[in-house]
């Protein structure tokens, strides 16, 4: 397929089936079809309200989990600028795909640059799904070796307390985002005491978690609970497009 022909198999999904092979033209043709796959984020908003006019616009779905594929560290600050677009039309044009897998596309295209997903994680004027999202870059990114997970842990503890100053005036959901962070990667000792306090205070929302999320953990223990996240696909690489969007039940 030529190039002009997998972005248009890709612009929009009507019939409601994975595109397969415009995407494996795609993967085969990289060098060719990154340029144009950036282009889908740039300029930010004007893009954001493009896509948000068309309910079956699907291209930059696509070109996500390309870039990611691809390893594009050019795609991580557009990517970053598209996702800081104001209000939620970002969760109206990406639905599930924020939740699920932004932070292991994040992870993907990051280059080792962690300054940005800290930078999202810390804005609290962005969505804070699209925060939430940078929690989960940073996890992936300890999971695929490229980040200690000693390193992940102390920025953790560091911005509890900011967090929590800041819980009073917005949603408890991103203090909620750290807490099943830190215990995914089951804490040290230092946060361990951190969160026993907490804890103790009712600083924690029980709808949220309770103590015993941490005494399960602490049981579980460090090696076990990263062999589990090691199994779970949003906490991995972007590797292969086509597995990552086939289960999706737009495509079914």
């Amino acid at each position: 397929m030529e190039v002009a022909a997998i972005m248009e198999a890709l612009k929009e999904n009507r019939d409601r089936k994975l595109p397969r092979e415009a995407l494996k033209q795609a993967i085969a043709q990289q060098d060719e079809i990154t340029p144009l796959l950036l282009a889908e984020f740039t300029p930010a908003q004007a893009k954001a309200a493009e896509i948000d006019a068309n309910p079956d616009y699907f291209r930059h779905l696509y070109a996500l989990y390309l870039l990611a594929q691809f390893r594009e560290t050019k795609a991580y600050p557009i990517i970053i600028d598209f996702i800081s677009v104001p209000g939620d039309v970002v969760m109206d044009i990406m639905g599930d795909l924020v939740t699920e897998d932004l932070g292991c596309i994040l992870a993907s295209v990051c280059g080792g640059d962690l300054s940005p997903i800290k930078q999202l994680i810390e804005n609290s004027e962005l969505n804070e799904y699209v925060r939430g999202a940078g929690f989960k870059a940073l996890i992936t990114l300890a999971i695929e070796g490229e980040l200690s997970r000693k390193s992940v842990l102390e920025y953790f503890e560091e911005l509890w307390p900011k967090l929590q100053e800041a819980k009073e005036e917005e949603d408890d959901f991103i203090s909620h985002s750290l807490l099943m962070s830190i215990l995914d990667l089951c804490p040290n000792e230092s946060l361990t005491s951190l969160l026993r306090t907490a804890y103790a205070a009712d600083q924690v929302d029980p709808q949220w978690s309770d103590i015993d999320d941490l005494e399960d953990q602490l049981e579980i223990g460090v090696e076990n609970s990263i062999e589990d996240l090691g199994t779970r696909r949003y906490y991995r690489f972007v590797t292969d497009t086509v597995a990552s969007m086939d289960w999706w039940a737009c495509f079914k």
